[in-house]
């Protein structure tokens, strides 16, 4: 077999070796239940890889410093684009998206599918981004999936101009909200988040996150029960983890609570697995958007903020990071081996199952950890443990037992963090930070400020053309989005040494002053139009359009009617979105909306606009036109310092102000949850993460 490996200016490389992962998959959902398992390695295996070609060996890159997917994924992409850039092609041309004769060109027919060692195709390379923020995210999220999904059910128009461009996305990336949205749509075989039936199908979102029952109130013995039979039931899948010699924190019980909303919610079983992804259909025929899911790392001695947290990447092939100073994959299958130099440490017990769907969810999420374990925990303040204090006899032993086996000592601060045994100890110790370690201790994807997960788009190695970031992220008092992530992000790239001369991030805002003054997060923005390199950012944040989303990011469960609300008010943002004029505070004439098909030409005109370039297509009057409309370019940009703190209190675009007293009252019930939280973990309100 032959190792690919696709580099910064695109070229493949090829290499002779043995598959790293030819080994025995099991079934997706093959034994029931969530404790790894243990059997003897493989041999023949390459258990770390390098993902750097060239560069400085001093724990920097140098600038020009080449770096590397690995074969599989390679190997994976190329066969994903063949099929995204027909289902581009059939989407740009079946709306008339582009200018007569523009099609053959950015698609060239010779070019389609390319070969084993030759780039595949010249056409547009894609990603989709979801942020953080809870349900709050994952539902706003799931409304702009279902306007960008050809195969979306009854419940709303197939033939909307921008369905189709999901099936031209080539990546798909999320944490902590966003995560559980890419999450539940690869496990479920990428299948429609909105089906026939509606989105009744697609979640448990009615029941209680973090006491199983339907709503907020435990108001009778038998549902009573039915919670204490939620949390042992958790307890016991726990348990079978911690008999196998696992540490386990409420990342665990966490974990396996949110996975009973997304993957299986019917019969609970945790048994989803990220490396046996491969094994679904949709994989193996390249329909899936290939999924990466972000988790922060953080050493003990280290605050987590944006300059100095290791960002890690799971998928389905490979674990690691791509900070220039610790660039190493290992293979996501066989997490949970102890290692030692590169090697395990004993060929006899290397660990499978510990990749758990479940697991890594809620180490993106794990902002969490502590709100669910004080719905337990708490009997003063938790309404679950309110009702379990008064519960007499029996029941009430079980209540005790169960919350010290649950809960043990929460004060302690590691049960904040999800423990993976470091499968990089003791490798390349002179570049490698974490080369002591014996365990990594991962945070939720969004502590460090970057709330939308670029970072692994962004790569060289990946070489995309055009990324759809879309933001729920709690920037505000009144929990709508506000850019900071974007800002987060473009200063990590700009201020950190190990992305020195790596990668390129457009142009954005350098406050959220400006992004708010200027309408940019109310309305969908486009950075990097006018330049070359680097992906062009389609940004679109969380807003009202009919309905008001900026439910807490704590929020506890999510009625039917509030999910259809959330869904169809995702898709409107981004089908009739607000002029820029109209989306600048105090605008006059009030929110003006534009045409689906006028919006959809223009997006099509950012996602092809990369593939021009390269073929010396000139942009076009048309396009240009949507570019001035669109576009944010940094010599418009409002001098910071002359603007003071604005407060972001918007209206809805389409003028209807149904809804809006019920939004903030459920928004004032929730800031006493937010208020336990700042006490157990230290985060003030100057500290709010954008979640």
């Amino acid at each position: 077999m032959e190792r690919h490996y696709v580099l910064d200016n695109g070229v493949v490389e090829s290499e002779s070796h043995e598959n790293r992962y030819a080994t025995n998959f099991t079934a997706q959902h093959s034994n029931g239940t969530y404790a790894p398992e243990k059997g003897p390695c493989p041999t023949g295996l390459t258990w770390i890889r390098d993902a750097r070609t060239s560069g400085a060996t001093n724990g920097t890159a140098a600038a020009g410093t080449q770096t590397r997917i690995s074969e599989e994924e390679a190997e994976y992409i190329r066969g994903r684009q063949v099929l995204t850039n027909w289902a581009l092609q059939d989407w740009v041309s079946r709306n008339n998206l582009l200018a007569k004769g523009e099609l053959e060109k950015i698609f060239p027919a010779n070019a389609t599918g390319g070969n084993e060692t030759h780039p595949p195709i010249p056409g547009p390379r894609t990603g989709l981004a979801f942020s953080g923020g809870g349900y709050r995210s994952m539902l706003h999220g799931a409304g702009v999936y279902s306007a960008l999904d050809n195969r979306t059910g009854t419940l709303f128009i197939k033939d909307d101009p921008l369905a189709g461009l999901l099936q031209g996305m080539d990546y798909i990336s999320g944490l902590s909200g966003g995560a559980w949205l890419v999450a539940s749509s690869v496990v479920k075989d990428f299948a429609p988040l909105v089906g026939e039936g509606g989105m009744n199908e697609t979640w448990g979102l009615y029941r209680n996150l973090y006491t199983g029952n339907k709503g907020n109130e435990v108001s009778s013995l038998r549902r009573l029960e039915e919670t204490v039979s939620f949390f042992v039931g958790i307890r016991d899948h726990v348990h079978d983890k911690e008999e196998e010699g696992f540490n386990t924190t409420l990342t665990d019980y966490w974990g396996i609570a949110l996975g009973r909303q997304l993957f299986n919610h019917r019969n609970g079983a945790p048994n989803a697995v990220m490396s046996n992804i491969t094994l679904n259909e949709s994989f193996q025929n390249h329909t899936m958007p290939f999924p990466l899911i972000l988790a922060d790392g953080r050493r003990a001695d280290e605050v987590i903020v944006s300059q100095n947290a290791t960002l890690y990447e799971f998928n389905p092939f490979e674990f690691g990071s791509w900070d220039a100073n610790q660039t190493f994959f290992y293979p996501t299958r066989y997490l949970g081996t102890e290692m030692k130099n590169g090697k395990p440490k004993d060929d006899k017990k290397c660990i499978t199952r510990f990749d758990s769907m479940d697991y890594i969810v809620g180490t993106s999420s794990n902002f969490f950890n502590r709100a669910f374990a004080e719905q337990v925990r708490n009997a003063n303040t938790s309404q679950v443990g309110s009702k379990l204090s008064g519960i007499e006899g029996k029941s009430s032993e079980r209540v005790d037992r169960f919350k010290k086996q649950i809960l043990g000592d929460t004060d302690d601060a590691s049960q904040t963090y999800a423990p993976y045994p470091n499968p990089f100890q003791g490798y390349e110790p002179s570049r490698n930070p974490t080369a002591k370690q014996t365990m990594l201790d991962l945070v939720d994807g969004g502590t460090d400020g970057e709330n939308i997960p670029l970072i692994p788009l962004l790569q060289p190695a990946r070489a995309l053309d055009f990324i759809l970031a879309i933001d729920a992220s709690a920037d505000t008092a009144t929990n709508w989005p506000n850019g900071s992530s974007l800002i987060e992000t473009a200063s990590r790239i700009r201020n950190n040494d190990t992305y020195a001369g790596t990668i390129h991030m457009p142009a954005v805002p350098t406050s959220a002053e400006i992004f708010i003054r200027e309408g940019l997060n109310r309305r969908p923005t486009f950075f990097g139009c006018d330049e070359t390199g680097g992906a062009l950012i389609a940004y679109l944040p969380n807003n009202p359009v009919s309905y008001y989303t900026n439910f807490s990011t704590l929020t506890s469960n999510v009625t039917y009617e509030e999910q259809e609300d959330f869904y169809r008010n995702g898709r409107q943002s981004i089908l009739t979105p607000l002029t820029p004029e109209s989306a600048k505070p105090g605008a006059k004439g009030g929110p003006k909306l534009v045409r689906q098909e006028e919006f959809a030409k223009c997006l099509a005109c950012a996602v092809v606009q990369r593939s021009k370039q390269r073929q010396g297509v000139e942009v076009g009057k048309e396009c240009q036109k949507c570019f001035d409309m669109w576009c944010w370019r940094e010599n418009n940009q409002t001098q910071s310092q002359t603007l003071g703190r604005l407060e972001y209190n918007p209206g809805l675009s389409n003028g209807s102000k149904a809804g809006y007293e019920e939004t903030v009252g459920r928004q004032r019930a929730e800031q006493d949850i937010w208020g336990f939280f700042s006490r157990v973990t230290g985060y003030g309100d100057a500290t709010r993460p954008g979640q």
